[in-house]
């Protein structure tokens, strides 16, 4: 689904979650793909999960964007939030994750939960470092 691009060869560290800084957050909608994304980039998401089949460039920038409370993983969607929000919601969402690993040295945040580490570090070539 395009991960590739982004996370070959990259370095990972295993820590519990927490949110991003929110200074220069930014928030696109897109109405054929049905979906809002928040990201620090300035311009919409392309390619990957985002390039759907019938979907048109109809990207636009929405605000003010939600607070950014989570992440999922790039490969099987699981969600990640910090340890005090999934005590919270354990009962709701008996899946919900605290920890997982995480790129280091890049522009953004990009969560990997154990189960996908364990089916794709071989093949992404990801070094793993002590956090």
């Amino acid at each position: 689904m395009g991960q590739e691009q982004a996370l070959l060869g990259v370095a990972l560290e295993r820590r519990p979650y927490a949110p991003p800084d929110q200074k220069g957050l930014r928030a696109w909608r897109s109405r054929s793909r049905n979906a809002v994304v928040q990201g620090f980039g300035s311009s919409p998401p392309q390619g990957g999960l985002f390039s759907a089949a019938g979907a048109v460039d109809d990207w636009e920038e929405v605000s003010p964007p939600q607070e950014w409370d989570h992440d999922h993983c790039e490969f099987c969607g699981a969600r990640f939030m910090d340890q005090a929000a999934q005590r919270e919601l354990e009962e709701e969402d008996p899946e919900l994750l605290s920890e997982g690993y995480v790129t280091i040295d890049s522009k953004a945040d990009q969560w990997i939960c154990d189960t996908c580490f364990a089916d794709f570090k071989d093949e992404f070539k990801w070094a793993v470092r002590d956090a």
